[in-house]
């Protein structure tokens, strides 16, 4: 646990940990519980709200999100800031004005001794980095604490006049020049923007260009970078990639798109060579100078020399699809452009297209996959996965749409159908006496980014008056690595309402070891990729000793061990001697139809 002392010097010393940046606010009321005692703030830290104010956190005309608020007389209180039309709380008027906020992830609270330091050191560091000039020293200030994002906000009041970007002339008093250079240049950092590139694409050979191919890459989970960091770091880094696209001879031109998207031309060169070209450009930018053991991995498109000069303009289309089709989590990825990948881009926005009206006509089909225990070789569950039948004309398997609904929240729609089917089958079940399994449905990445998923899957459930406990949620290893924080408030909240969770794929990522102590799991599945290497005359020994440690470490986490994709006797044998307790796999059984599951679990 690191000191308040060590704390301010990292605060305050001369890297930003922190973010900076200013809001206006009008006269607003700040509603807050009158006797907050210690319970309330232990609790608060948990995530759990007293009513009078929990219930005002998604209303209309709430400015911010619930706080703990430290007053001018010196007490901590749990309010929020409304807008002034309701008298149920204690109340206290906040005079309009502008406001410099510094947010820091740490679980701090600062005295008014060190505001004043922090704020000196915001002061510095906020009009070095050019966002303007603040005069006016931390005579007052107060703090919020936001629970749900672990994060600490102190609030300085400052003068409209004393905050200021200083622009020396108007539009008018321009030259042509500088009228130029501010339409091409982009206004967060010295680099170029698409409109100076887009130009360039149109008319490349009036710059003497006779070949040229065109990238277009960014920053994969640039949201958890600034999450993890600031903002202030991550526009720091994006600086760097702009100032290196000026450094290498075989890029032409280069720009910053928006957000963390950039463009290149490049000189046009055999693959093996701008291979190496562009991975030694990666490879240059692939670690935080604030944090060097901070790994970026980069998502890249590019588009060959031959398809660039016959298309310009429309380039980055082509560089897009290609750009889409770089899907690994731990690894910069650069992806060429085909016609293949446009044929199936096409393909995906027609499916996509197409989904409300193949929902509306029934044409999903659920096949259920047994799960066996090991020892008794008795159906124990089983998975939901699910088959198209396009236009009643054919039959589609999963990796034929799903990639492609899942690039945008169609696959949503669909995880709800599957769930939907599910339960109706097991109204059945429960209605005909037939014996009663937990069947698994897949959660996508998708359907965490919505709002109350918890409650939302709920609410499916419920409507058809199935027990929870007949439900078991499927994430991946993926998901958990995403968004950690929100990823485990959403499992654990899932949890408590009675439903079983498991985790696919285990083994595949490398962040799972770090989370398995705080997620509320019932199964961890083992990847396939493992289960392929046991059972044979050369066993890999390694992969043996790996197998071992996950059914040891889930069955001390009171973890059920579920092995995928097992095809032979030997691999079953194999993971009966180390001691796993389910398996799932063609040498039991394929996914098959209902009527057919029904059968083996009569």
């Amino acid at each position: 646990m690191i000191g308040n002392k060590d704390l301010l010097s990292l605060i305050t010393s001369t890297s930003p940990y922190q973010d900076y940046f200013t809001v206006h606010r009008p006269e607003r009321t700040l509603y807050y519980v009158e006797e907050t005692g210690q319970k309330d703030i232990d609790n608060f830290f948990r995530g759990v709200l007293p009513e009078a104010i929990g219930s005002y956190k998604s209303r209309y005309g709430a400015y911010d999100a619930p706080g703990l608020f430290a007053l001018s007389d010196g007490r901590q209180v749990l309010g929020i800031e409304l807008r002034p039309d309701d008298k149920n709380l204690s109340t206290l008027t906040l005079s309009e004005g502008s406001l410099l906020y510094c947010d820091f992830c740490y679980d701090f609270v600062p005295t008014p001794e060190d505001a004043e330091q922090i704020f000196s050191g915001s002061k510095k560091w906020f009009e070095d980095f050019g966002r303007g000039v603040i005069s006016k020293k931390a005579s007052e200030f107060r703090y919020v604490t936001y629970a749900e994002s672990k994060r600490t906000r102190l609030l300085f009041p400052i003068k409209d006049e004393s905050y200021r970007f200083e622009i020396t002339k108007s539009y008018n008093d321009l030259t042509k020049e500088e009228l130029l250079e501010r339409i091409i240049k982009d206004p967060m950092m010295a680099a170029y923007n698409w409109s100076f590139l887009f130009e360039k694409l149109g008319g490349y050979y009036n710059e003497g260009i006779k070949d040229y191919a065109y990238v277009y890459f960014d920053i994969k989970r640039f949201k958890m970078l600034k999450e993890i960091h600031n903002s202030a770091i991550a526009i720091q880094h994006l600086n760097r990639i702009a100032a290196s696209m000026e450094h290498y001879k075989w890029i032409y031109y280069g720009c910053r798109c928006d957000n963390d998207n950039f463009a290149m031309m490049i000189h046009d060169m055999p693959r093996d060579v701008m291979d190496k070209c562009l991975r030694d450009f990666f490879e240059s930018l692939s670690r935080l100078e604030e944090n060097p053991y901070y790994r970026i991995y980069y998502r890249c498109g590019v588009v060959d020399m031959r398809t660039a000069l016959n298309t310009s303009l429309g380039v980055t289309d082509y560089a897009k699809i290609a750009h889409k089709m770089c899907d690994k989590m731990n690894e910069t990825e650069i992806c060429y452009y085909t016609d293949e990948m446009w044929e199936k881009d096409l393909w995906g926005k027609k499916i996509r297209n197409y989904l409300p009206t193949a929902i509306e006509n029934d044409e999903f089909i659920v096949h259920l996959q047994p799960k066996y225990d090991i020892n008794s070789e008795r159906i124990v569950g089983a998975e939901a996965l699910v088959r198209w039948n396009y236009q009643k004309k054919e039959l589609l398997y999963p990796d034929l749409f799903i990639p492609y609904f899942e690039l945008d929240n169609s696959i949503s729609a669909l995880d709800d159908l599957v769930l939907k089917k599910v339960c109706e089958y097991q109204l059945a079940w429960k209605k005909s006496g037939m014996k009663l399994v937990p069947i698994s449905v897949n959660l996508s990445q998708k359907q965490f980014e919505q709002e109350d998923l918890a409650q939302h899957l709920q609410d499916i459930v419920d409507s058809y008056k199935i027990e929870h406990s007949l439900i078991e949620f499927e994430l991946t290893e993926r998901i958990a690595y995403e968004n950690q924080e929100y990823m485990l408030s959403v499992m654990h909240d899932i949890k408590d309402r009675g439903f079983l969770i498991s985790m696919d794929d285990f083994g595949t990522g490398f962040s799972s070891l770090n989370l398995l102590v705080d997620m509320p799991l019932d199964t961890l599945k083992i990847d396939k990729s493992f289960v392929d290497h046991l059972g044979k005359d050369s066993e890999d020994y390694k992969n043996m000793v790996v197998v071992q440690h996950i059914i040891t470490m889930a069955k001390d986490l009171n973890v059920t061990c579920l092995a995928e994709g097992a095809e032979q006797i030997s691999q079953i044998e194999a993971l009966k001697k180390l001691g796993c307790d389910f398996v799932q796999g063609y040498y039991y059984s394929k996914p098959i139809p209902v009527k057919d599951f029904e059968l083996l679990n009569s």
